[in-house]
């Protein structure tokens, strides 16, 4: 059987950097400003500590954009009308920090800015927000070359058999209600006039009755509350006991059904059960590279893969460090370093695969991987489907591999390959065998 899967995948976090500014920005709590015809002030603090100070930056109101307006608050006086706004830093690939208020109005007034810049609080959130992209792309990039490091260990033959036998039903053991059950209204009732006679009596005897009856109502209301009370608990608990018997008959059938795929699919290698459970793995995916997999598996034991590559244009092709005088740096990458970028990713893709489709059954003994991708064909002046790699992962072999510390790119050499890596990281075509 042959099956076709196109996985499309959004390609994770990105960062977009234009001389407007990155699209991250930082709101400054415990600094904020008040605009008002009397001046400029900053409040500022330390949250949660309540040590708050202010300060006066200008004597007049910030420049703000061309489109911005200003706000009354309350029903005070012109000369007492204050707005206050908070501050957010959003900051350029040069690291430059351009400051908006809480309408993202950007704030032009150089007076009011320079001194801004000069408080403590202000440099703190612009070495944050500094750090803060640095790691953003750092992660960006890991997240694309380093696909590798998600291949899961393998699972062995006797790891599904330990699995097996430690999954055992789950005994139910029911619990029973303990409170012990009040008289119903009518024993109340019955109880209550015993005691009236016992205790209510009077030397007016034609006012026992009523006065008896009296001494009734008055304590019947409680020993009601006291019913209602134990009949709601009551029929909670047994809502309980019921929620959990049905939980603890799910988990049970759970358990079965999993002894089951594990007796009668994995151990076995049942042809069918890894053609589906391959196509689960493949829609569930969750990476930031868009690639698609043709695979058509040979019983009883190999799984062939013709894999559709990233294009090296959605690799991140900028980089960004924090240098020793702590300006930002974003540079784009050499055209080598996203050559390496671009094999690592590949390389490490078929790791990753290969280590999925190992552990759908112990049976599986050897998966071959074909990559390809899109190139321009001089010749015709379309694009082709032009094959960079084709490796053979043997699961002795596989099995003995700490694919989270290996170099992927290098990591062929253990197996059977075929492909033509320059020392640039340029991968030439090779010819794949149909």
């Amino acid at each position: 059987m042959r099956f076709r899967k196109r996985i499309k995948i959004a390609k994770g976090v990105s960062l977009n950097f234009s001389k407007s500014g990155i699209s991250t920005s930082f709101g400054m709590k415990g600094l904020s400003f008040n605009v008002g015809t009397r001046g400029t002030y900053v409040n500022y603090g330390i949250p949660g500590t309540g040590l708050y100070d202010r300060k006066k930056l200008s004597s007049g109101s910030p420049v703000l954009s061309k489109s911005s307006t200003t706000k009354s608050v309350g029903k005070e006086s012109k000369s007492q009308t204050e707005v206050s706004q908070e501050l957010q830093l959003r900051m350029n690939e040069l690291g430059e920090i351009q400051v908006y208020d809480s309408e993202s109005r950007l704030i032009e007034d150089q007076e009011f800015l320079s001194k801004l810049k000069k408080m403590p609080q202000y440099k703190e959130k612009e070495e944050f927000l500094k750090q803060e992209i640095v790691a953003k792309m750092h992660k960006v990039n890991d997240q694309f070359i380093n696909i590798y490091q998600l291949t899961p260990k393998l699972k062995t033959h006797q790891n599904w058999t330990n699995e097996y036998n430690n999954l055992k039903p789950v005994v139910f053991l029911k619990k029973e209600f303990c409170l012990p059950e009040p008289p119903s209204i009518d024993e109340s009732i019955s109880q209550l006039e015993e005691r009236a006679k016992k205790e209510v009596k009077s030397i007016l005897f034609w006012k026992n009755e009523s006065k008896r009856q009296e001494y009734i109502n008055e304590n019947l209301e409680s020993l009601r509350k006291e019913r209602v009370k134990w009949e709601i608990e009551k029929k909670q608990f047994l809502q309980e006991e019921f929620e959990r018997k049905k939980k603890n008959e799910e988990e049970n059938k759970n358990i079965e059904e999993r002894k089951s795929e594990i007796e009668n699919y994995i151990l076995i290698g049942n042809g069918d059960y890894i053609n589906s459970k391959i196509e689960e793995i493949l829609s569930n995916l969750k990476l930031p590279v868009e690639f698609s997999v043709d695979f058509n598996f040979k019983e009883p034991a190999i799984i062939e893969v013709d894999l559709d590559l990233p294009e090296i244009e959605d690799l991140p092709n900028k980089q960004a460090n924090l240098l020793s005088s702590g300006k930002l740096s974003v540079k784009a990458k050499t055209k080598k370093q996203i050559l390496q970028d671009y094999a690592t990713c590949v390389h490490g893709l078929a790791f990753f695969l290969a280590g999925l489709f190992f552990n759908i059954s112990p049976k599986i003994s050897q998966i071959n991987i074909a990559g390809y991708t899109q190139r321009l064909d001089t010749k015709t002046g379309n694009t082709k489907d032009t094959y960079i790699y084709f490796v053979e992962f043997e699961r002795d072999i596989f099995s003995k591999l700490n694919v989270s510390q290996i170099n992927p790119i290098d990591a062929f050499e253990n197996l059977k390959y075929k492909r033509n890596i320059l020392k640039s990281f340029e991968m030439k075509e090779v010819e794949i065998a149909s």
